[in-house]
């Protein structure tokens, strides 16, 4: 009989799912299995014996412990704390609560109340030759006064965006809100 390519495939598949097996039954056969150990009671040592091999591994006394810092009483109080304390109020073994110092308070020297920003509202712009924005509902090109001190000091139509200047040097930007 002759052996072919898949024949001998069969075969080592076959091989490998068995072998697994085979030693499994050979161990069992030759007892090489796991082995149970049975103690009789005449091997029993006896309990003076016992008694005897605890009094020779006994260990030298302990030390007297040491006492901790004085520094970290306040650490043993809140540890006694929270072992008293029952298992449902505590959330955490580490969690201590944050006790946050008021900063003295600090007299400053009154400050003089700022100019407020202007309250115009910038509608849209054009971008023609000059530039066009409307403010407050009302057609604006650069240099027109606004009224209150505030004239309109640039539009830049990329960025829908107006600088207005105050007769005292302040400057504000409107903008349309769109990005």
């Amino acid at each position: 009989m002759s052996m072919t390519i898949v024949s001998g495939r069969h075969f080592a598949g076959m091989a490998s799912l068995a072998a697994p097996v085979l030693v499994f039954v050979i161990a069992k056969v030759l007892g090489l299995g796991p082995l149970i150990s049975h103690a009789e009671s005449d091997d029993m040592t006896t309990e003076p014996e016992i008694e005897a091999k605890a009094e020779q591994l006994k260990l030298p006394a302990a030390e007297p412990r040491l006492q901790p810092p004085a520094d970290s009483a306040a650490s043993l109080t809140r540890s006694r704390e929270l072992r008293k304390a029952p298992a449902a109020a505590l959330t955490s073994p580490f969690y201590q609560p944050i006790v946050r110092e008021e900063p003295p308070e600090q007299k400053t020297a009154p400050v003089e109340p700022s100019p407020s920003a202007p309250t115009f509202m910038l509608s849209g712009i054009m971008n023609s030759r000059p530039p066009i924005a409307v403010i407050d509902g009302d057609v604006h090109r650069v240099g027109d006064d606004l009224g209150d001190g505030w004239r309109v000091e640039s539009i830049d139509a990329r960025a829908l965006a107006v600088v207005l200047r105050h007769q005292d040097g302040r400057e504000h930007r409107l903008t349309t809100g769109r990005p």
